[in-house]
């Protein structure tokens, strides 16, 4: 019964280890990404408060996505103060898991109302305009619009509130298709690139290694022997 018993909760174990998450969840990410000023310095954001972003959640399904980004100070200035150094950037992906930016959230800020607004999805060819920041130069990549370079795939909207970002977009089949399969990479900065969102987040990496996997197993697996032969051993 013992030895059963033990058995029974192994492999519940190995189902709770295998279990994943899936690009339909929303999976929160932080800003884990620290680059270098154009001095070489490591930093993280340029500019004290008032660009600092401080991470997001993305949530995609077929037919839609959603992005919402949080920010110390930024979004307030972007939905507030026309200034240009309070730009948007744009939202980079890839798609296709073998590097390089295969898609562009490109946004249009409202000069009298920035809590809302709406915003492009393109499709980059290889020959896309992706500039440099217009303060850290040196390694950050925004989208530059160019008719001739990209092809309109979605739409969406944005609403700024409480220093936070929404932006919901449709989104096709063949996009949600490949980012199911290779994985979404995302990146998002300011048109000055003072800080930047650049994470991995899908596929989120919970799933213990097969070594561990393999340990736990043998590990369980002794146990149940173990108590299968001290009960043995007491008849």
């Amino acid at each position: 019964m013992k030895f059963k018993s033990i058995l029974a909760v192994s492999a519940m174990l190995f189902s709770m280890s295998a279990a994943t998450t899936t690009l339909a969840d929303t999976i929160s990410f932080g800003d884990s990404y620290v680059g270098v000023n154009n001095q070489g310095v490591v930093v993280d954001s340029i500019g004290r408060d008032r660009y600092n972003l401080t991470g997001g959640s993305i949530s995609v399904s077929r037919g839609n996505f959603s992005v919402s980004l949080g920010s110390i100070e930024y979004f307030n200035g972007w939905a507030s103060d026309p200034r240009h150094f309070f730009a948007p950037g744009s939202f980079l992906l890839d798609t296709d898991g073998i590097g390089g930016w295969d898609y562009a959230v490109n946004f249009t800020r409202s000069l009298t109302d920035g809590h809302v607004g709406t915003a492009t999805m393109y499709k980059l060819t290889k020959d896309a305009i992706l500039i440099p920041g217009e303060v850290r130069t040196n390694e950050t990549e925004i989208f530059l619009s160019n008719p001739n370079m990209m092809t309109s795939v979605g739409s969406g909207t944005y609403t700024i509130s409480n220093g936070n970002m929404d932006f919901y977009s449709y989104l096709q089949d063949s996009i949600y298709d490949d980012m199911n399969k290779n994985g979404l990479f995302f990146q998002f900065t300011q048109r000055c690139a003072n800080d930047v969102i650049r994470e991995k987040v899908y596929p989120v990496n919970d799933v213990p290694e097969p070594a561990t996997m393999a340990l736990l197993g043998l590990g369980l697996l002794g146990t149940a022997g173990f108590v299968r032969r001290k009960g043995g051993s007491n008849k």
